[in-house]
């Protein structure tokens, strides 16, 4: 997945934009500099990445930075522009923005959101990531959290608002401030939720958590008592953790579940069998294509002779028939195969957990 290599630039983008930005002048400003290329990679690796660039133009414009915040904002646009060029060519635009505005992107027949719409899904993303996705991911030790009202929604609000005001007041850390509240933004507002769109913001999450605990140490009192403070909440975290850690340990021996062993036998068996000019379809291209090496695309969710006339335009070679749990397969996928069948011929297959490898006859 994307979301590691997006981490490790956007992060390296971040403090070099921070040591940059301290520097007079952009000729010779080998950190500003290094942080704009950073900061365009990043974005070209995963589009969420507008969130930095529009971190770092606001935070130039706080700071009242006029000249460079142009210089910076005009850059971008040149390098955005060949990019958003490129995928009007090949594939009608930005995905990921259409998949934005849309009701359901699996069901692209529902349309379009209106702002009703957005209103509803932010709430309800809100309340999602309150309650799962956030603490399951920064306090786990908490438990079970149906309701806001719980310890672990209520302790990641009161640090979000200690944040906020901290880094107001004190004028401290709003470059990540600004990235936090514009890439959360972007997840608050996506079409579903996942613990996986909070992989790149989890260390600026820790980092401005424990910064937030340090200030507010240092205003309660010295001595003993902040040193209670740290050492008490140093000592949760860490006891906190033991049954996380285990389970990730747990997780790394473990085996593929048994649908996704079986995806991962289907591709394994494309890349022993299938020409190295092959084209695949299926419901997990990416996953597929690191595993077989082939190029794969997807499928239209649309009835049969749609998803056909798809499989003919982009001259596809086989078909992957899994078992993953996806219902656009059953939906689409199987009713084309189904209704086309003579088209199909069946090269491998596991009875076990069906999974199903098919070539495609063109015409």
């Amino acid at each position: 997945m994307s979301e590691v290599p997006y981490l490790t630039f956007s992060l390296l983008a971040l403090w070099l934009v921070e040591r940059g930005v301290g520097r007079e002048g952009l000729w010779g400003n080998w950190w500003l500099v290094g942080g704009f290329a950073c900061t365009i990679w990043a974005y070209y690796i995963r589009t969420v990445g507008i969130a930095l660039l529009a971190a770092v133009v606001v935070y130039l414009l706080l700071r009242r930075d006029f000249r460079r915040c142009l210089l910076f904002s005009g850059a971008a646009f040149v390098c955005w522009l060949p990019w958003t060029l490129r995928n009007q060519a090949i594939g009608g635009g930005s995905v990921y923005i259409k998949q934005l505005f849309m009701v359901n992107p699996y069901h692209p027949e529902r349309g379009l959101l209106d702002v009703s719409g957005f209103v509803e899904r932010f709430i309800g993303h809100v309340h999602r990531y309150l309650t799962g996705e956030l603490p399951n991911t920064l306090v786990p030790f908490f438990g079970g959290t149906e309701t806001i009202f719980h310890p672990a929604p209520l302790l990641l609000i009161a640090l979000a608002v200690a944040v906020t005001v901290l880094c107001i007041k004190r004028g401290e850390h709003l470059l990540l401030s600004l990235y936090t509240a514009f890439f959360m933004g972007i997840v608050l507002l996506w079409p579903w939720p996942g613990d996986r769109f909070l992989v790149p913001i989890v260390p600026v999450l820790v980092l401005l958590g424990v910064w937030a605990v340090l200030q507010i140490r240092d205003r309660l009192a010295g001595g003993y008592v902040g040193r209670f403070v740290i050492w008490g909440c140093f000592l949760v975290c860490v006891i906190g953790q033991t049954g996380g850690v285990k389970r990730l340990a747990d997780y790394a021996t473990a085996d593929y579940p048994p649908p996704w062993l079986r995806y991962y036998q289907a591709g394994q068996w494309l890349k022993a069998n299938a020409p190295e000019d092959a084209i695949v379809l299926c419901r997990k291209g990416y996953w597929m294509y690191i595993v077989s090496g082939r190029r794969c695309v997807g499928f239209p969710f649309d009835e049969p002779a749609k998803v056909l006339a798809h499989m003919e335009r982009e001259r596809v070679d086989y078909v992957v028939l899994e078992s993953l749990g996806f219902p656009q397969t059953g939906q689409y996928l199987y009713p084309a195969i189904k209704e086309y069948e003579s088209r199909f011929q069946v090269v491998w297959h596991d009875p076990v957990v069906p999974t199903y490898v098919l070539r495609f006859f063109k015409q």
